[in-house]
């Protein structure tokens, strides 16, 4: 587990570290760390998509000729020294766009909703744009979301021996 962790730089196995490490967040109460931490494998889920079945390698260099209208004509003018940058809620509607199952899942679940979805309450974290605490309840929200979204069951999540404290 642990070679296919640093051998690749983005792959289902390190989606599911990323998720196993937000669920011990969430054990231990430190429910922002533990939302940033889905956020992170959301955002991860839609670059391991667009690369694996859509061949863009990055969301910080997107080839504008490989957007489908009407998102090239909107996003034509965010292009700068030629490329384009694609945050999460963009990269979700660029597979949308594309026809992409995790785009459209991305829509079913409704976290494109830029104000209703639980993921506005992690730009609302201190840990991102905000000052807001997260709770459980959000980050139980995201959890499913994340979970779902990626299609990965509890039994693909790696676990880690507890330590004991002093």
């Amino acid at each position: 587990m642990l070679q296919q962790l640093v051998a690749q730089p983005l792959s289902r196995v390190k989606i599911a570290d990323l998720l196993a490490n937000a669920l011990r967040r969430r054990h231990e109460a430190r429910y922002d760390d533990g939302v940033a931490r889905l956020y992170r494998a959301i955002e991860s889920l839609a670059q391991l998509s667009l690369a694996e079945r859509h061949e863009i390698p990055s969301t910080d260099n997107v080839p504008l000729d490989r957007v489908p209208e009407p998102l090239r004509d909107e996003w034509a003018l965010r292009v700068r020294d030629g490329k384009l940058q694609v945050g999460l809620q963009d990269a979700f509607a660029l597979l949308d766009e594309l026809g992409d199952q995790t785009g459209k899942a991305f829509k079913a679940l409704r976290l494109d909703d830029r104000e209703r979805s639980p993921l506005a309450a992690r730009n609302q974290s201190i840990l991102a744009h905000g000052f807001e605490p997260v709770g459980m309840k959000v980050f139980d929200q995201v959890w499913r979301s994340a979970m779902s979204l990626g299609g990965f069951s509890d039994s693909e999540l790696p676990e880690f021996s507890h330590l004991a404290s002093n």
